[in-house]
């Protein structure tokens, strides 16, 4: 459920920035992937992915 909510988090975020849902399906792809590895992993993915969009609406 934590992950549902965060992948609604992120698109609503990139709907923002974007204007379309364009990567909703990717973000879900993602957190599905995560959802069947291991905590640590989830962990070090989740931080790279949100460190990548925190360069992207710096940018």
């Amino acid at each position: 459920m934590q992950y549902l909510y965060i992948c609604k988090a992120i698109n609503t975020l990139l709907h923002k920035i974007i204007g379309q849902n364009i990567y909703y399906v990717q973000i879900n792809d993602i957190f599905n992937f995560l959802k069947s590895q291991s905590l640590k992993v989830c962990r070090i993915i989740t931080q790279k992915l949100l460190l990548k969009m925190s360069y992207f609406i710096i940018k």
